[in-house]
């Protein structure tokens, strides 16, 4: 039965239960913490839309989080049924209390590719619950993790079943929209924020020539984002090639293998910055001290991070993926672990002023697309179509 206490204008209120898979923090006094690429204002789309209270289903750490993380919505919860891990999903309670969720609820949304999302999807579709999808990835984008390669295979075969199903489905690429088809309700619109573009001087002389020169990387510190190619490339440019200006800046955490052994083992431990998880304002600062910005995925959605450093007027080079395809010219893009390939699309901006001027003025020019005013009022427009007024 739905909530009955009265929202704006003395109607009921409207609940969104929104899947995700992203660890969020709780304190006693159940406060909720963000973590990276979903923050507060993520959840803007629903309150603009018309509703009032905004559910997460997700895994819950019962901890106190950073004050910079804090959610200041009070209507926006979070709910501990599945715990800091999935061991939740095996247990029949878990089901129980998810049915009372969606039965309180005015709209489920379900981000996928996700583990709590399949699950929450296959139950919609087995009880006919109406739902709908947030697309940020395809199949793939477990096939790095733990026991990856069996879960890929189910979310390859099922994925397309569970978009089509929805009610609706925003995709943050065109490439998802065309491989996922959802004939109901569809939106195409990144998850990405951007607030401001900041331009950038351009340069009087080649990048190499700099006493020292800031590449940086945002991500997993994992071999699904490349972390190792990146490595590698680095061991050639500045090992092989002499390029001793060099300073990679690598931001994020979750590392699934020893960086520090191979940074070691390539002697260029001196030339890596690991700067750990940052919040975005720490992310933004740090780009503002880039030259140059880097993302040799494996698989990708679409490229938060990237788009976020285009508007700061940084060229890229990033992997042949449909995510990157879509915001970056051919050029730009190297095929997934080719170490020669990306180390020649880095000495190729490190050599010529030209081609680096050209590549920043291009990237703040296609990152203005992505402008949270732009995209804000898209994603208001699709969730209002949920609602009966």
């Amino acid at each position: 039965m739905l909530n009955l206490t009265s929202g704006q204008g003395g109607r009921k209120l409207r609940k969104v239960l929104f899947v995700h898979d992203l660890v969020f923090k709780q304190d006693k006094q159940g406060a909720v913490f963000g973590g990276s690429g979903l923050d507060e204002k993520y959840f803007d789309r629903f309150f603009c839309s018309k509703y009032d209270e905004v559910t997460i289903l997700s895994r819950v750490q019962n901890i106190r989080g950073s004050e910079k993380e804090r959610f200041k919505n009070k209507n926006i919860k979070v709910t501990n049924i599945m715990g800091k891990n999935y061991l939740s999903i095996l247990n029949p309670i878990f089901y129980f209390r998810l049915m009372k969720y969606i039965k309180q609820s005015n709209l489920v949304v379900i981000s996928i590719p996700s583990v709590t999302g399949a699950v929450v999807a296959l139950f919609c579709n087995v009880f006919l619950k109406p739902y709908a999808v947030e697309v940020a990835g395809d199949g793939d984008a477990f096939l790095t993790k733990k026991g990856g390669r069996i879960f890929s295979i189910y979310l390859n075969f099922m994925m397309p079943f569970y978009i089509k199903n929805a009610q609706g489905a925003a995709y943050v690429t065109k490439y998802l929209a065309a491989k996922f088809p959802n004939e109901k309700k569809n939106l195409v619109s990144s998850n990405v924020n951007i607030e401001d573009i900041h331009t950038r001087l351009n340069l009087s002389k080649s990048l190499c020539e700099k006493d020292q020169v800031k590449i940086g990387f945002v991500g997993g510190l994992n071999k699904r984002k490349g972390v190792d190619t990146l490595i590698r490339s680095a061991q050639q440019l500045i090992v092989e090639k002499g390029y001793t200006n060099l300073f990679f800046c690598l931001v994020g955490a979750h590392a699934d293998f020893d960086i520090e052994n191979l940074l070691s083992k390539c002697n260029i431990k001196e030339y890596f910055f690991l700067h750990g998880l940052k919040s975005k304002k720490d992310v933004f600062r740090l780009m503002q001290t880039f030259d140059l910005y880097v993302q040799p995925s494996l698989s990708e959605g679409l490229p938060r991070a990237t788009i976020e450093a285009m508007s700061f007027g940084l060229p890229v080079v990033a992997t042949q993926l449909p995510g990157f395809e879509e915001i970056l010219e051919k050029e730009d893009l190297v095929r997934p672990g080719d170490v020669k390939a990306f180390v020649i699309a880095i000495e190729t901006l490190l050599l010529s002023k030209d081609i680096f001027n050209k590549k920043s003025c291009k990237n703040l020019a296609v990152s203005s697309s992505f402008l949270y005013e732009k995209l804000h009022k898209k994603r208001c427009k699709y969730y209002r179509s949920f609602t009966k007024d």
